[in-house]
């Protein structure tokens, strides 16, 4: 995958780590894939998405994607807001209206509203403003880069497999990059799209994960932070690194299957 793929992937990492960590572990997971100079903006930086503000002084947003811990309240709104992904929401004006106007009434926002305002407010102090996101993440960044026409970095983003398809050539957006691993069926239906470049990157080895969702698969290795005696450090794995599902159904470690790689080592060299 090209540098500007493996760089946004750690951006979209880092809205993850952000929520379902912390803060500084988020900004530290930047500094170890080398990311030194990159700074979280905490101002505009929440539960479902990060601001990063690059040496240049433009900002990324990171939305982030479904959390795995369904006991957390953050949940709920993720799995709303990948029903509506499921039906369609991202591709129906009218939809949009009806769901907004039901949320608005009880009180409540959906993740691509909130993803909206999270943007506008970020452009009114950051001119020059990217999108990205992996999974639920990247359809929001899809559907608010569409929008407002900015530069967006997808990672196997959230698609309806019943709606998608029928869509394909809706638009042009030649500034939207889609990175796929092409088997995954949660994204299955966007690779349809025929509007922004679809980038397909190696599929892992067949008898590893065939749904090929994860974001694992798009981030480069990390390089670690020099300790005092020189050595490059790499710090704990996130406790969420999402399970892979084997052909014969039995659900596994990332770092099960690659204890070698240095998301699961203690230090590198």
């Amino acid at each position: 995958m090209d540098s500007d793929g493996h760089e946004h992937a750690v951006m979209a990492k880092v809205s993850y780590d952000y929520h379902l960590e912390s803060p500084e572990f988020a900004q530290n997971e930047l500094e170890e894939y080398g990311y030194d100079d990159y700074i979280i903006d905490n101002e505009f930086s929440d539960d479902h998405a990060v601001t990063i503000i690059k040496p240049d002084g433009s900002a990324v947003i990171s939305y982030r994607g479904t959390n795995p811990n369904l006991l957390q309240k953050s949940a709920d709104y993720d799995l709303m807001a990948d029903s509506l992904i499921f039906g369609g929401y991202h591709q129906s004006p009218n939809m949009q209206f009806a769901v907004n106007y039901l949320a608005d009434s009880i009180g409540t926002q959906t993740r691509f509203v909130r993803a909206e305002n999270h943007y506008k407010k970020v452009k009114d102090v950051y001119p020059d403003v990217t999108l990205i996101g992996h999974s639920l993440g990247g359809r929001l960044a899809s559907y608010v880069g569409r929008k407002y026409n900015e530069q967006s970095y997808m990672y196997n983003k959230g698609s309806s497999p019943l709606i998608d398809p029928f869509f394909a050539g809706s638009g042009n957006f030649p500034n939207h990059k889609h990175y796929t691993t092409g088997t995954d069926p949660i994204s299955y239906g966007a690779t349809f799209d025929k509007s922004e470049t679809l980038i397909d990157i190696p599929e892992p080895e067949e008898n590893f994960d065939y749904i090929t969702h994860s974001l694992n698969y798009f981030l480069p290795k990390k390089i670690g932070k020099k300790s005092k005696d020189g050595k490059n450090i790499i710090s704990r794995q996130p406790k969420y690194l999402m399970p892979i599902r084997k052909k014969d159904g039995k659900r596994i470690n990332f770092c099960d299957l690659f204890p070698d790689d240095e998301l699961c080592r203690g230090e590198g060299s």
